[in-house]
């Protein structure tokens, strides 16, 4: 039995738990990953003494020991399900956020870029050319899902869909 605190609460972890962990990684991943087996791409998760945790923490607790207060476990190889200690590093999350901008090209998941409505004419026009979604998207240094929400009119400008405010411009156009 090992005890651990983690972000103020006291984890109890026993060998049972530990044998059990080991049994919810493959650790034959072609890229020295060990990944969690069945999370489908998002953190995995692994239930311990009465809570559920991230499973890249567990492994960190189990093969590092204690996570001091307020920090994150990241990870070096930018896989969410790999629990391979070898690619797991102590952090802040503001450091954590510097590293994946750095990494991505200042291209952040989960947060559409915003554009201008001229920009997403641009991006419409070259979409309509035949031009790639991913190399719009390196064009103008986002990704191809935000290129997607752009061309599926799915952005949002000043709280409303671009849909809305194409209209509004159409309207104006008609009252001048």
């Amino acid at each position: 039995m090992t005890k651990y605190y983690q972000q103020g609460m006291l984890i109890i972890i026993q060998e049972d738990d530990i044998a059990r962990f080991w049994t919810k990684v493959d650790k034959e991943c072609k890229n020295s990953c060990w990944e969690w087996i069945n999370c489908k791409g998002r953190y995995g998760r692994f239930w311990v003494d009465g809570s559920t945790f991230n499973a890249h923490r567990i492994s960190w607790l189990i093969n590092r020991g204690q996570i001091p207060y307020e920090m994150e476990v990241l990870h070096t190889c930018d896989n969410k399900i790999c629990v391979n200690p070898d690619h797991l590093y102590l952090g802040t999350q503001a450091e954590n956020n510097r590293d994946r901008i750095t990494r991505f090209n200042g291209k952040v998941a989960g947060r559409p870029k915003k554009f201008s409505i001229q920009e997403i004419d641009v991006i419409k026009d070259l979409y309509r050319s035949g031009m790639l979604q991913l190399n719009i998207a390196e064009q103008f240094n986002t990704t191809a899902s935000t290129i997607s929400l752009a061309v599926n009119d799915k952005l949002y400008i000043n709280g409303s869909s671009y849909r809305a405010e194409e209209n509004y411009r159409e309207k104006r156009k008609n009252i001048i």
